[in-house]
């Protein structure tokens, strides 16, 4: 009886793709090829598992190639493939072999020590990789590529930064990326001021020394901070407007810095920080990292976004019935249709925003929504204010809503005639 041998093999991501190397020999009609992880999904062999069918033969070189482990590859063959009539061949380890669907209980058991011996035998070797790992570290070698700065360049950047040097120019006179330099002082344990080395002079052209008097100003060093390192490339996953620079930090318009991502340590991952260096974790998973370098510089982006949207100005209008008084608006308060009621003094007296389920209805609160411990108290009409929509607790127009925001703030405000008081909650 003709069957039909189809191979599937899988390849870890990163790897180079070598489709069907192994399998070429082993008489296969067609060979499937995927790269992905071992703990991840495999959508080409679902999608192989939906066509075969029975009498069918499904080849892999190792059981690896199918599961994560024991238990996932007994559950394929007793919920996939013996149910269906399909037979399972491995071609290496201790469990090669041809297995077919209605074999004895002996047969399936024998199958199902071999498969619990294979994931022994990854877990030994996984073992003794880790333990000869501890042995090198023991011994001083590490692995990976050379620390960019020694302990001494280290100690230096330390008393540096302790007297006040700013990062950017020790990170030029060490010869490291700002980012680099950044991460290392943070990892770095408590400085003992007994022990602390004296920061290394600041020479001239001429070779003398340069004191703190003579030491650039504070606006230079800002502006050299504001600086990307090196070339710029463009990040076109996040739109024509982004770009990172050699140390990772995010630039907007090649020219407003935005932010910055690093390798998160310890573990996976990467952080994201703002252009001030506050942490961002929105949309983070465990210990503030994001599973890629793109969603951190994605979360930078949004962040940078949001608050560039917060402070730039959309409108500015005068209030009509208030002089001196204006309403201000946003880009993300014109998301919100919400305008701010600014005093004489440029101070926010509140906010009005309109009901979006109405169209002659606006919302009026009392106070600054962007001060930290902002508690919004609603302002609405009483008896038979003018302005007053047939929506309870609403005014008929902006303007309405807004000098009622003017009145509250300052009760002897005269905003014309037939003009009533309103609630104070």
């Amino acid at each position: 009886m003709h069957r039909y041998r189809v191979g599937y093999t899988r390849t870890p991501a990163g790897a180079p793709d070598r489709p069907g190397k192994d399998l070429s020999s082993a008489g296969c009609h067609e060979i499937v090829s995927e790269t992905v992880g071992v703990r991840q999904e495999r959508p080409r062999l679902l999608a192989l598992l939906d066509r075969l069918t029975a009498g069918d033969i499904l080849v892999v070189l190792r059981p690896s190639h199918l599961a994560a482990d024991a238990h996932a590859l007994l559950a394929l063959l007793a919920a996939e493939l013996a149910p269906r009539g399909i037979a399972l061949e491995i071609l290496s380890g201790v469990s090669a072999g041809v297995h077919e669907p209605r074999g004895t209980r002996a047969e399936m058991g024998l199958f199902a020590t071999a498969a619990l011996a294979a994931e022994l035998e990854h877990d030994l070797r996984s073992e003794r990789t880790h333990e000869g790992l501890a042995v090198a570290r023991a011994h001083g070698r590490l692995g990976g590529r050379p620390r960019a700065l020694t302990d001494d360049q280290l100690a230096d950047a330390r008393a540096r930064h302790a007297g006040g040097q700013p990062i950017p120019a020790i990170a030029l006179a060490l010869g490291v990326g700002r980012s680099t330099l950044y991460r290392a002082l943070e990892t770095a344990p408590p400085l003992d001021q007994d022990d602390a080395p004296a920061p290394s002079p600041q020479l001239a052209d001429d070779g003398s020394e340069i004191t703190p008097a003579e030491d650039q100003p504070e606006a230079e060093e800002r502006q050299a901070a504001d600086r990307p390192t090196g070339r710029l490339r463009n990040e076109s996953r996040l739109g024509p407007d982004w770009a990172t620079d050699e140390d990772d930090v995010l630039w907007w318009r090649r020219g407003t810095r935005a932010g910055s991502v690093a390798p998160a340590w310890p573990g996976p991952g990467w952080t994201a920080r703002t252009a001030q260096h506050t942490p961002i974790a929105t949309g983070a998973g465990k210990r503030g990292a994001y599973p890629s370098r793109i969603k951190a510089l994605a979360a930078v982006a949004a962040d940078f976004e949001a608050r560039r949207r917060a402070r730039t100005v959309h409108a500015d209008v005068a209030l009509d019935g208030a002089p001196g008084w204006r309403l201000r608006q946003t880009q993300a308060d014109h998301d919100r249709h919400r305008w701010n009621v600014v005093t004489p003094t440029s101070d926010v007296a509140g906010t009005v925003t309109k009901a979006g389920w109405h169209h002659q209805a606006w919302e009026a609160t009392a106070g600054d929504p962007a001060k930290r411990h902002h508690d919004p108290i609603p302002i609405e009409p009483i008896g038979d204010e003018p302005g007053r929509s047939s929506a309870d607790g609403y005014w008929r127009t902006r303007t309405a809503a807004a000098l009622a925001v003017a009145r509250w703030h300052d009760p002897d405000l005269d905003t014309g005639p037939g003009r009533t008081s309103v609630s104070r909650h």
